[in-house]
């Protein structure tokens, strides 16, 4: 088994480019830096059903999912818990 957890980056382009993402945090070994900014920019719906397909495995998986300013979200594994402020869990 594996001993330490990585912190692993991704690009997400498109649609497609979500699949490593997601069998690396299936793994449950994995917390994933995603970098959306060039999905965003190329194309908003994708953007939705992409971040919407990683929420679902995220809840999945009992693991955490949030926002890091407008380019990148962070998900972790069940083990792990990502910080809110108290003003941003009062906008949720």
């Amino acid at each position: 088994p594996k001993a330490k957890v990585i912190v692993k980056p991704y690009t997400v382009e498109d649609f497609s480019d979500i699949k490593q993402v997601i069998d690396d945090l299936r793994d449950g070994y994995t917390i994933a830096l995603v970098n959306i900014r060039n999905l965003r920019d190329k194309d908003l719906i994708e953007l939705k059903r992409a971040v919407n397909k990683l929420k679902k495995t995220t809840d999945a998986m009992e693991g955490d999912i949030a926002g890091f300013g407008d380019d990148f979200l962070v998900i972790t594994p069940s083990f792990a818990q990502i910080y809110r402020n108290k003003e941003v869990e009062d906008m949720q």
